[in-house]
This record gives structure tokens, sequence and C-alpha cells, in this order.
């Protein structure tokens, strides 16, 4: 047949002659034309044939202009031939113009009518629109934001090993040069010469240490027939229980889409698997987008698209983090594989598997092979299908969130999207107390997903990020934040997730005896000390400013940690592990300290990033109350870890030499715990947002609620400091904690319930600042207030319910907290009052004291494997095998 005149001006390009030859008859006119004989033999002649419009005319011979005019004029693309057929010649302008037409954004999406059956679920009746509405999957390892878009899908994409610069030591080879002058300057008031001098001379080289990065956002773009006209039945989920994110909707009432993602982490490895019904009804289109310098291209052969790239430079420090990601897509429609995306038609669902890896080794090594690794990683992923993965993933997930149970209460508000809870829940927190039970979760959730064996740790963001240069770089504050993150992991009972936490204090075990040497002149082996920051580089230097970075403590808060494993598991192993680098940490303040008013202080030093003259902006100064705690805190782990294993019994006695030379907690004029080795809290910035000194009730325990002067101070200085003032979401959760220590319930619950507004917690339950910016460390701090409000264990006892808000939480139960001890507690209450309770040690005890308001039960010789029954008296009423 021959072509129309219509048809050859499509062909040849020729504009004008196709708009005089074009009318509203032969617009989508159909030509068949046949084409060679292509095969013969005695019985049958096949014959090619071809079905030709003026549009695919025109794509045929690329003539972007003319597929443009047919469009506007009306020509038809709704079956997708004209897509398709620019896909085979990969006419990249003619598809991107396609595409644009078909990937409709539709103005109203309409919500599911239902809520979802998991009560521990975050869920939304419409898509993020911006990053802090998308919900958070991750593995330790990678981290993703799932914002459940349509027609766009979104998945911002993170790896803990990407960051900025190069290996680097921070360390300033002339800053102990300039030392001796510092302490003189502080000995005389002169604070702010001190200052200076530090910041100019004594802090690290470059001042600033390195931020961690994102890799960038996977993109679904969904389009289909231009006659859709409404997107309903949307839902948006993050399943606590297990641990996976769903989409649910569907186009017209005819086409149902639905979603699942999670980030798996025994095949270290992000799965998303798209379905759709009916039939051959999911068309997509794959890409990658990232700020970092990358490389795209595809693999026709696995089908996947592979993306190249290397991380940024941070100031004299050039990216050298290198990094590879592959998409791979599983399908069973068409696919067409382009320069830089893959555009899928007619398929029924589709499986993306998502890796990534880098050249990172450590902190002094980039000679990773990022392509093999990350080839590693996919061919593993590869050997399972999707129900074998997923399998694996619940199974992996679900060992470690299952181990604890919360009910606080359950009311209909349960039923409203959670973005909505969260502004209800500020008007009256007793109408929807499940609210707290989903933030407790949350909290643990996250702690799962950010800090598992193998990578790094929990940074300010936990491992989500979608900048290049996030607030405060997401590294590694150490003068609260990052301890912060890391207290949930003992009551909680996700005692695996602080191994990445101690892997980073034995790499500045490391990094920090150049600091030490260079900085302070130590000169015995393997002398350590970290200050307020580091990063992936390990940086141990001071750095930022004076005002902020003049710390010496900033390592031996982290190494409490270990003290603490120790106390919730009674693991000897691990303890002995890692003495030595509690040795050596405290090594470094037997060289260091100086005399003072007969007493041993750090010097210089500070109470993080509080002024004690306001109106100096003075902060340095000699021996603040936190390093005298977090010093005798260290200097007594060694000292048991000695006697325990009897051993460095030398050593052992010079530290309690030392220890007795320590300053005393002191009482100032004002009635108030000293903040500072001098009474200067009258002139300090009382209000602030730090309460270092009152580490000592929390997460330190020198101060208890037993009656004392000091109790007495340490609750003055919190009043002092403003109890219900606005102050950052961090701030709020270390607060309750604190009040919590001192059995104030109804102060601690209104502080968590400050903490669940929109002013500090997003729509995806982040935590913010005070708005904007996200920091996670508010939302582990608040998971670790709500322990310690029902279960207390220290000073080798177990006080259950010590600060219930019995107005607010009459009723509930909490099942498979941790005491220190080693013990799982399980914990009923009704109309305020204990119901029942639960002792599980998890190893032979010789004996174990529990405490319920003024009574005691003093339980001996328990078994592994029993569990010891109380009722409400506090009587010890049978006891059981604890059958798992």
């Amino acid at each position: 047949m021959n072509l129309s005149d219509l048809h050859l001006a499509c062909y040849n390009g020729d504009l004008e002659k196709v708009k005089l030859h074009l009318n509203n008859d032969n617009i989508n006119e159909i030509k068949i034309i046949y084409e060679e004989e292509e095969e013969q033999n005695d019985q049958w002649i096949f014959i090619k044939t071809k079905t030709l419009t003026p549009i695919i005319c025109a794509i045929e011979n690329n003539h972007l202009s003319i597929v443009k005019y047919l469009f506007e004029q009306g020509a038809s693309i709704y079956l997708l031939d004209p897509l398709k057929l620019a896909c085979q010649y990969k006419y990249l302008p003619i598809i991107d113009y396609l595409l644009n037409i078909l990937i409709i954004k539709y103005s109203s999406i309409l919500p599911k009518s239902s809520s979802p059956s998991c009560p521990l679920s975050l869920w939304y009746d419409k898509p993020a629109s911006q990053w802090l509405e998308a919900l958070p999957i991750g593995n330790g390892y990678m981290g993703g934001m799932i914002y459940g878009g349509y027609p766009r899908e979104t998945i911002q994409l993170n790896s803990d090993t990407l960051w900025a610069g190069c290996p680097h030591d921070y360390s300033n080879p002339d800053a102990f040069n300039y030392l001796e002058q510092i302490r003189q300057l502080i000995e005389n008031n002169q604070w702010n010469q001190a200052q200076t001098i530090l910041t100019e001379n004594f802090f690290g080289k470059p001042i600033h240490q390195a931020p961690y990065q994102t890799v960038g956002n996977l993109f679904i773009d969904f389009f289909g027939d231009l006659s859709s006209q409404s997107i309903d039945q949307y839902r948006r989920e993050l399943n606590l229980e297990k641990g996976i994110t769903t989409i649910n909707y569907s186009i017209d009432n005819k086409i149902n889409h639905q979603r699942t993602c999670f980030a798996s982490y025994p095949d270290n490895s992000i799965i998303y698997k798209i379905e759709s019904s009916p039939l051959n009804s999911l068309n997509s289109v794959i890409s990658f987008s990232s700020p970092q310098k990358i490389q795209i291209s595809i693999d026709t052969t696995t089908n996947t698209l592979i993306v190249n790239g290397i991380a940024g430079d941070h100031e004299t420090m050039p990216g050298s983090i290198r990094f590879r990601l592959l998409i791979n897509i599983q399908l069973d429609g068409e696919l067409y594989l382009l320069n830089d995306r893959l555009i899928i038609f007619g398929s029924n669902f589709l499986i993306i598997r998502i890796a990534v890896a880098t050249n990172y080794i450590n902190y002094a090594n980039i000679t990773g092979d990022e392509i093999k690794l990350s080839n590693d990683i996919l061919n593993n992923c590869l050997l399972y299908n999707y129900e074998q993965l997923i399998e694996r993933h619940l199974n992996d997930y679900q060992l470690l969130f299952n181990r604890v149970q919360l009910n606080l209460g359950e009311t209909e508000f349960m039923l409203k999207p959670t973005d909505r809870r969260i502004e209800l829940f500020s008007q009256n927190p007793n109408l929807d107390p499940q609210l707290m039970t989903l933030y407790f979760q949350f909290g643990r959730y996250l702690l799962i997903s950010s800090s598992r064996p193998g990578s790094q740790p929990a940074t300010l963001q936990g491992i989500w990020n979608d900048s290049m240069t996030p607030p405060w770089d997401s590294k590694y504050t150490i003068n609260i934040n990052i301890q912060m993150n890391y207290w949930p992991v003992g009551p909680t009972n996700l005692i695996e997730c602080y191994q990445p936490l101690f892997d980073l204090i034995q790499d500045i075990s490391q990094t920090g005896q150049s600091t030490a040497k260079l900085h302070y002149g130590t000169t015995r082996e393997d002398s350590w000390v970290c200050h307020h920051n580091t990063d992936i580089w390990r940086g141990t230097a001071p750095v930022d400013d004076a005002i902020y970075g003049t710390w010496p403590t900033g390592g031996i808060w982290l190494c409490k940690s270990i003290w603490d494993h120790y106390l919730f598991t009674n693991d000897k192993t691990t303890l002995f592990r890692y003495y030595p680098i509690l040795r050596s940490a405290a090594q470094f303040f037997l060289e260091t300290l100086i005399k003072s008013s007969n007493y041993l202080l750090t010097s210089p030093s500070m109470s993080p990033e509080v002024p004690h003259h306001v109106q100096l902006n003075a902060v340095v100064c000699q021996g603040p109350t936190l390093d005298i705690l977090l010093i005798k805190d260290l200097f007594h782990s060694i000292i048991e870890t000695s006697r325990l294993f009897n051993i460095d019994v030398e050593f052992r006695e010079e530290i309690q030499q030392v220890f007795n030379q320590l300053a005393p907690l002191q009482i100032g004029k004002l009635g108030q715990l000293q903040e500072w080795f001098q009474d200067w809290d009258q002139s300090a910035d009382i209000h602030n947002r730090h309460m270092s000194h009152l580490y000592c009730v929390f997460p330190g325990n020198s101060i208890t609620n037993d009656p004392s002067p000091y109790r007495d101070a340490a609750i003055f200085s919190l009043d002092l400091r403003g109890i219900f003032i606005p102050s950052p979401g961090w701030s709020l959760a270390w607060k309750s904690n604190i009040w919590a220590r001192f059995h104030q319930g109804s102060n601690a619950f209104k502080l968590l319930c400050m903490l669940l507004t929109p002013t500090h917690t997003a729509p995806n339950l982040f935590d913010l600042i005070d708005g904007p910016p996200f920091q996670i460390d508010a939302n582990f701090g608040a998971t670790s207030a709500i322990c310690e409000i029902l279960l207390q264990s220290q000073n080798n006892n177990i006080e259950l319910l010590p600060a219930l808000p019995i107005d607010n939480w009459p009723q509930g139960f909490v099942c498979g907290l941790r005491a220190r001890g080693n013990y799982q507690i399980n914990i009923w209450w009704n109309d305020g009052l204990l119901s029942r309770a639960e002792i599980i040690p998890l190893s032979n005890k010789q004996i174990c004291k529990i405490i319920y308001k003024n009574k005691n039960l003093i339980l001996e010789n328990l078994l592994f494997g029993c569990k010891y029954h109380i009722n409400s008296l506090l009587e010890l009423t049978h006891q059981s095998n604890n059958k798992k």
C-alpha cells in the first residue's frame, strides 16, 4: 500500500507539507505496508508488515518538530507504540518529549478509607512532598528514604561509608608549643585570650571535619493511558513489626498498584517490588540523579543500571571515596535499556535490587574494590527470589525488634494518619497514648536500621542524609549527641547494635594517640584522646572553634558504653577485649591532669558549649564538673575490671591514687550543683540546652533519688535550667531521662510531650532540633526516657515503675526490657499500680534485689532458664521454665 502525502511529509520531516495535508480525518490514519519476503517454503510465504501512523512516520526518521506538531493537533500516543518506537531507535529528545506528556501529575490523590491493621505502623493518606515526610529504611550499611509518590517515586539513598575528604590526621604538629601558655591564661582568668590562641594555634588542621554525604536519588516515573482521571485508595505505610514500607493505590478504580520496600541486613541490599493488576498494566522509567560526580551506564546482560561516582572534597582534603551503585531490574514486560535509564512497558511486576559499595576499608585504607564488592552483593542477592529475600529480612529483623513489647493504652486516634496524630497529640496527649508507644518502637526501629555489626555507627542523622553539606556535617558529635544515640541499646534489648560504636572507639583509640602526643605531649605508649567530634577519618583533634571544641573527654564518655555493655550483659569476653582501650584512655589523664587548689583537674577544657561568664562568651576553664565525673567513671570501670580479672594491680593502684585526688562534687552559693570547679553558675548561661554537670544523675548514677544534699542541689540545678522552657529536641529528651531518675514521672512525661509536637517531630517522626533540621538523637533519647520511666537498674537494684505518670498511663504493660545485671523484665500495671512482674535471669545469679515504691524483695539463687513471677504486693508467687 502506498503512503499518503501526509505520511510521506512526516517521514521527510517537511513541516509545511504536514500542515498542508493534515486534517481531523487523517491525523491518526493507519497505513499498513508490506515489506520484503522474509521466508518461503512449499506451503507458506511469510510477509513482514508495518503499521504506520503519521506520528510513527515522524519518529522513524527522528523528526521531533513533526512529533510535537502532530501531538498538539491531536495525534494519539496513548497505545504507547510511538514511545516504544522511539525507545527502539534511542531517540532521546523524542523519548523525553513523549514521557513528559505521558507522566501525568494528578492534582488530587484520594486516601484509602481504612487504617492499617498493624498498630505499630506509621501511615499517611498522601505521598511525601518533602524529605521529612518520606519514610526511612536501613540495614546499617544502606539507608533509603521512600517518598511513595505518583507519578514519580523517589528513593533517596545513602551508604554509611560515603563521606567527603580522604584519610587524614587532623592533629596540629605545633599545638603543644602553645599548651602551657593557654593553661596559664586560663589560670589567670584570661579566658578570651586563651580561646583566641586555642582556635588559631591549638586546633586541628583543617579546623572542620568532613561531612557525611548522600549517594543520590533513584527515580521511578510511572506512565500510562492519558485517559486516566484519578488516583484513589492511596495509603503509605511503614510497618515497624516487619521493617517494611508499602504504598497502595488505584488508578480510576481499575488499575491497582502495590509497592513494597525493605532494607535487608543479611543481603546488604534494598529490595523494592512493584505489583500491578490487571495484567500488563505497569509502565515506568527508572533513572538516577546525584549531586556527586557520577557516570551512569547500563549492563544489558543483567538489566542493571550502574552508577560510578566519587564523594566530594573537603577543604584541603580531596574527595577519595569511590562508590558504585547497582540497580538491577527483574520484570515480565518489555524493557528498553537506554544510556542512562531503563524504560519498562506492560509488566505485571518489577523487582528492583539495589546494592552499593565503596572503596573505604577503614580510616587509613581506601584501597577497597567497590566494583567487585558491589557485584558480589548483587550476585548474592540474585541467588534468592523475592519471597526468600523477604523471609531472610524478616527472620533477621524480627529477631531484634520482637524482643520488646509495649502497651500504654489504645484509642480511636490510632485510626488517624500519623502526621495528623502528631498535631492532635500536642492538644491533649491523653487522647492518644499509643502514639508514645509508636514513638518508642520507632526509636528501636531506627537503631536497628542504622547501627548493625559491620556498619558505621549512627551519625547525627542516623544513616539518612540527603545533602552534600548537612547540618553539623551529619558526623559524630560526642559531647552528648552520639552517646544519646546509644542510650536505648541496653534497656531496649538491642545489645548487638553497640558493635559499630565499639569499632569506632577502637579506631579513635589509635588515631587519638597522635593527638595526645602532638597536642598534649604525652609519652606513655598508647595514650589517646578525642575531643568533641569525630568523622569517618576518625579525627580526634579539637575542631570548629574554642567555644565548642576545647574538651578532651569526648572519647572517655564514649568508653562508658563499654562498661554499660558489661553491666547489661555480664559479658566478660567483650569487657576483656576492650579493657586495653579503657586503660590507654586513662593513661592520657594520668599524664595530663594539672594540680590546682589541691585537686587534679583537666586544662584546657570546658563544660560543653556553656559560657561560664555569658557576657564575655567565656567557655574555657579548668576541671569542669563533667570532666571529673567522666574520669571518675572511667577510673571506676578500670578498677573493677582489674579486680574482676585479677590483672594490672600496679596500674589499678596508680589509678586509685589519682582518683582520690580528683575534685568532689560541689554545691554552690545558690544551692545548685556546681557546673564548674569554681562557683560561676550565677554568671553563666543558666538556661543553656546542655546540662553536662547533671551527667551524674543520667546517664551516670553517682547521684540517685536517695535523699542527700547533692540530690537536692541537682534538682535545683535542673530547675535553674528551666524545666519546660523551649529547648532543642535532644535537650528535652535528656531532661526527661533525668527527671525519670528522680522519680518525677509527671515532669518526664510532659517533656516527652513537648517532643511530640510539630515543632520537634517531623511528619515521619524524625526529631527536629527546633523545627528543621532533623537530628536523630532525641528519637533515641526519648526511647531511653520511656525505659527509665518504666524500669531502672542502678547500684545492683531493679526498680519497677519508678516514675510512672499514673494520670497519663494508668494501665499498660512492657515486656522484654533489659536490666543491668543481665536480666529481662516484664511488667504489667493497672490503675497506676503494679499488677504483676516477671524477672528472667539471662545467667545464673546469686542475688537480685527488686524495688517497687517502698517495698523490697530479695531473690536468691536465680537460675538461667527460669522465670520468677511477682505479684502486686511484690511477693514471689512461683517460678516457671522460661520457654522461648
